[in-house]
């Protein structure tokens, strides 16, 4: 479930209330769920067709631009994307995103939108593939879930295990579907040298172990975790924490900085060892070859 847009919301409803008409309607379908009065009925939500839908689509997309690209990018997000490539999704998904005229940490708004009306008919593959291009904007995590320092545990939980789902459509593909090696990073490859079982590092600051053992952005590195608790800018007490995972949990990964998004079920708490952030670790780029060593002995951790 991605944060809310207050904007858009109210435009479903009196779509829906206006899909009225007479019983013999060919157009409708003979469904137990339609209500009847005095001889017409209400169409039920979960009975529009693919047309209706993309026309409730396009009148949320109009709310941000009118650009031709983004439109076709809003169409496309609700046709199957079962059988396109990696290469394809992320293609399309560009379309979607860089083309409302937003800036890139405001692009996930339309999709905000169009998840709060008409969420049941986005295409899934189509909506893990955004999701992966939303996230590597920067500020991922208080654009998709609420700042981990400002709403309880519990809720935090719930809003990332909703996101976690949406990934991966609750479990029903593989994450390496949507993998590919670019020049941005090789993130087949890495998810291909991850072994069975691993370790994972996060860092954070001003909130509890608790709290960043909650977070979804994790990586293989100590090192890069330490840089995360640590960096210069950030205020409260820094904390580390690690995990032992299976890869089968993972959702997605990304080459650069190692990261692994998941949410693990125990970790524990480690003491920094470094002083101070100082610069991002040279290394932050898997490059085939460190992270192979790091995992072997990780796994005799």
């Amino acid at each position: 479930m991605i944060q809310q847009h207050a904007m858009t919301a109210p435009i479903i409803e009196p779509l829906i209330k206006t899909m009225e008409c007479n019983a013999g309607s060919p157009n409708i379908s003979q469904v137990p769920s339609v209500a009847e009065d005095g001889g017409s009925r209400v169409r039920h939500f979960f009975d529009l067709s693919e047309q209706e839908v993309q026309s409730i689509a396009q009148q949320i997309a109009l709310e941000f631009s009118n650009a031709p690209e983004f439109l076709e990018g809003v169409r496309r997000l609700f046709n199957c994307g079962y059988d396109l490539t990696a290469e394809e999704l992320e293609r399309d998904a560009m379309m979607f995103l860089f083309n409302s005229g937003l800036s890139f940490h405001r692009c996930n708004e339309p999709l905000i939108a169009l998840e709060e009306n008409l969420s049941p008919f986005i295409d899934p593959t189509r909506l893990a593939s955004v999701l992966r291009l939303i996230w590597q904007s920067g500020n991922v995590g208080f654009n998709l879930l609420p700042d981990p320092a400002r709403t309880s545990l519990d809720n935090y939980v719930f809003e990332a295990d909703y996101l976690l789902n949406d990934l991966t459509d609750s479990g029903g593909f593989d994450p390496e579907r949507l993998l590919m090696n670019t020049v941005e990073g090789r993130d087949l490859d890495f998810w291909h040298s991850l072994p069975r079982k691993f370790t994972v590092y996060r860092g954070a600051n001003g909130v509890t172990a608790e709290q960043c053992a909650a977070g979804v952005c994790w990586t293989t590195k100590r090192e890069i975790a330490e840089w995360f608790a640590l960096r210069a800018f950030s205020d409260g007490d820094p904390v580390l924490v690690s995990a032992r995972i299976f890869k089968s949990q993972v959702s997605t990964i990304f080459a650069k900085e190692y990261e692994i998004v998941v949410r693990p079920d125990c970790f524990k708490e480690l003491k920094i060892k470094r002083r101070s952030g100082g610069h991002f670790p040279e290394d932050g780029e898997w490059d085939g070859e460190v992270t192979s060593r790091r995992y072997r002995r990780g796994q005799r951790e």
